[in-house]
């Protein structure tokens, strides 16, 4: 029988001589080179042991596990592993395979010991539990009624300032510098920016790995402890952190900022009436060398920005003046499109194109079935007869924007900018998903009509118009609170909750890589009181604030569930809805991946309700991301509910944001298809409506760089990009997580594969959640 044995990937070892040992009986001696991966093929036993030893002199080979931390036998059929623990006696000759712990499986004191330090940060941020509940946050509306101040709160993040984020004492220089929230292991395990949630009385999943003997393993676990389980495929080397290239970089940016108290450690919160209190001079993060950007990833954020720049740059010169006489005028700043952004600009009148955009831009998730004529939009029947039957038939959908109504709009360099509150209904037909009417208010009147294709001027305003409220409600709500600040609150419990070597925490430890530092970047930049909402939108802070608290309102645990999300708007047979195909794709690889990890390490219900590091991550989220003020669950009970919790999670912070991220710049390029500003308010009747019309109210140039500079940077891809379903080397090499990674990576393969064959026959392809574009964490 042949047998491929690989030492730990990435090994630099030689010299190290192996054999596989079955009771007396010993394979060949074979020496491993610095390769790393040798054949034995005059074995035929199963190996029950394996033998280690290393050249240190020229004439003696002792016994040594320096060079390794695991070593694993592959034959055709089986896999076999045996943990190296470096405080091995150098007189033991053997290893037995499943003979202890994993090397990343701590024993309960170590535990211990790193939630204590988890805690030291939730404390921080005012998620403690009542004084005698202990390391346990109780279950019961008491858990949130804590005399500490809660700054990480859904509400509290969508505040602007109140976000725990804001300048203090002129010391906060730069905001791309200010934090780094790394995902990744220390090498001395030190991971101070995590916090704490109890030790449970139960045995963790991580230690049924190692509890065979106890009854306490799957069977899963004990197949594979036995060196009989399934065969497991060799995982390609996954992803590993460049940030020792970076080291001298890392070392002198933390000198100097750190040192050089450029950047202040303790920064500031505020107190607004009626939304969750904060206090004004206690510490939100303590800003270290560990919790920043990766300086790979800084570095890469300012190449990028400077990028932009140089881009605006030449925009600007190549068009002197502030006004547009003609729409033909903005193509002399729509310099460096991407192909989609040109195909935007040459379609973007078309009525069919326009309702495509529903269904496929960056906004994907507004479109819904309409079930009766809308009340807001009374005479409907009047521009279109036959509404009745058409909504009878299923084939009439609506996007209606009332999150903007009555939202105070704000000034531009001195003018006024306007809003509306707009209701589209669009026809399915066999052209494509068609507009029919659109109502730029919410109470219908005399001056607020409802325009149709027949209007002319007045019907492409009223689109444009359309445009410009899709970008608030996408950039605002579809974007930053139910991706960027959900995750936040979710990825921060996560990494508070459970501990390092918790199973849930190494699977979900890449899904936070860099989200709340990104957070933390846009808060100093985009929405903050001189930030780009506040400066080159109708968005004042104040409306920002008002929008995001009636959106929080409304959101609803299962809304955040694709599945759940689709049935409720009614758009399962809806055609040529790629965002619905591709999502529910990987929505249910995501599942089946998450069912099997769950599978591998809890046995049955109530391994998941024992265990409470788990429980305190669900009821972290209720209490304090939440304020107990949401249907999120406060706990989960099975084993399915854990999947889906979990998957909601995953398909968030990866899919989903992709989805309504990349698009981005394809999307706002071409300013009168996403313009960031109205200067006119909307029209009272189609016959005003003409070209001057349209380009009195279209935004000035400055504006249109500005916003297409935001979208071209929120845009890009960094060179660090780590995509969906990829994982750090100790977690693919798991043997209790080996086999699943790479069936989750198969599935996601063939999903882009099917993608990519689609793409050949469509004129607009939609590649948004192509997988291998997917980056398995909000990090830009």
């Amino acid at each position: 029988m042949e047998y491929t044995v690989r030492i730990e990937p990435d090994a630099s070892a030689d010299g190290i001589y192996i054999q596989l040992k079955n009771g007396e009986e010993l394979s060949g001696e074979v020496r491993v080179t610095g390769q790393m991966t040798v054949v034995l093929s005059d074995f035929d036993k199963k190996p029950q042991e394996i033998i280690i030893q290393r050249k240190t002199s020229f004439c003696k080979r002792t016994f040594t596990t320096f060079y390794c931390k695991y070593i694993e036998v592959q034959s055709l059929e089986s896999v076999f592993y045996f943990p190296v623990f470096k405080n091995i006696s150098t007189t033991k000759e053997t290893i037995a395979e499943g003979s202890g712990k994993l090397p990343w499986e701590d024993d309960e004191e170590k535990r211990r010991e790193g939630l204590e330090e988890k805690k030291k940060l939730q404390e921080l941020v005012g998620w403690t539990a009542p004084d005698g509940a202990g390391y346990k946050l109780q279950s019961g509306s008491a858990a949130h009624n804590s005399s500490s101040k809660n700054i990480l709160s859904l509400l509290s993040l969508a505040k602007d300032d109140s976000t725990a984020i804001k300048e203090t004492s002129g010391k906060l220089k730069t905001s791309l510098d200010v934090s780094h929230m790394s995902m990744a292991k220390t090498e001395n395990q030190e991971e101070l920016l995590l916090i704490g949630s109890p030790v449970s009385e139960q045995q963790s999943p991580v230690s049924r790995c190692s509890a065979k003997n106890e009854g306490l393993m799957s069977s899963e676990d004990a197949r594979m402890a036995e060196g009989a389980g399934v065969k497991g495929p060799t995982i390609a080397h996954q992803y590993t952190p460049k940030e020792k290239v970076w080291n001298w970089i890392s070392g002198a940016i933390h000198y100097r900022v750190l040192s050089g108290h450029n950047i202040s450690k303790d920064i500031d919160k505020i107190y607004i009436s009626g939304l969750p209190s904060f206090e004004k001079h206690g510490d939100f993060l303590k800003l270290q060398k560990d919790l920043w950007f990766g300086p790979h990833k800084l570095l890469v954020i300012i190449k990028n920005g400077i990028v932009v720049a140089i881009q605006t740059w030449l925009r600007k010169h190549n068009k002197f003046g502030r006004r547009w006489k003609k729409i033909d005028d903005i193509k002399s700043v729509f310099l460096f499109p991407s192909k989609k952004a040109k195909d935007i600009s040459e379609n973007w009148k078309d009525d069919a194109f326009f309702g495509s955009q529903f269904l496929n831009g960056c906004n994907p998730g507004m479109i819904q079935m309409c079930t009766e004529i809308p009340e807001k939009i009374p005479g409907i029947s009047d521009v279109c007869p036959d509404i009745s039957e058409l909504i009878q038939k299923e084939k009439i959908y609506m996007v209606d924007y009332e999150l903007l109504d009555n939202i105070k709009d704000d000034i531009i360099h001195g003018h006024r900018q306007y809003l509306a509150a707009p209701i589209v209904l669009l026809q399915e037909t066999a052209q494509g998903l068609m507009p029919i009417a659109i109502q730029l208010k919410q109470k219908p009147g005399e001056e607020n009509p409802i325009f149709t294709p027949k209007d002319a001027e007045a019907w492409l305003l009223a689109k444009i118009w359309v445009r410009n409220s899709d970008f608030y409600i996408h950039e605002l709500v579809s974007h930053l609170l139910k991706t960027h600040l959900l995750a936040e609150i979710i990825i921060f419990s996560i990494f508070t909750s459970l501990h390092d070597h918790h199973p849930i925490r190494r699977i979900f430890a890449v899904t936070g890589r860099y989200t709340i530092p990104i957070n933390i970047a846009a808060r100093n930049t985009l929405t903050n009181k001189t930030g780009f909402f506040k400066e080159y939108t109708g968005f004042g802070v104040d409306a920002q604030c008002k929008v995001l608290d009636r959106a929080v309102k409304q959101l609803t645990y299962k809304s955040l569930c694709l599945p759940d999300n689709l049935k409720s708007r009614g758009v399962q047979k809806l055609d040529n809805y790629h965002y619905r195909d591709d999502g529910m794709q990987i929505w249910d690889a995501i599942s089946e991946f998450l069912q099997k990890v769950v599978d591998t390490y809890y046995n049955d219900d109530s391994d998941i309700k024992k265990d409470e590091e788990l429980q305190n991550f669900f009821r972290c989220i209720y209490h304090y991301g939440f304020e107990g003020q949401t249907d999120f669950p406060e706990t989960v009970e099975t084993k399915a509910e854990a999947v889906e919790y979990l998957s909601m999670v995953m398909f968030t912070c990866s899919a989903q944001h992709a989805a309504v991220n990349h698009g981005q710049y394809d999307t706002y390029a071409w300013m009168p298809n996403g313009p960031t500003t109205m200067r006119q308010p909307p029209p009272r009747n189609a016959d005003e409506v003409d070209e001057d019309y349209i380009m009195n109210t279209l935004p000035d140039m400055e504006t249109t760089l500005q916003g297409m500079s935001v979208a071209r940077f929120l845009s890009q891809a960094t060179e660090d990009f780590v995509a969906l379903g990829t994982y750090a080397d100790d977690v693919s090499n798991d043997p209790h997580l080996r086999d699943v990674i790479k069936n989750f990576q198969e599935k996601l393969h063939d999903i882009g594969e099917k993608i990519k064959e689609r793409s050949k026959s469509q004129k607009f392809s939609y590649e948004y959640l192509y997988p291998s574009n997917i980056e398995n964490s909000i990090a830009i």
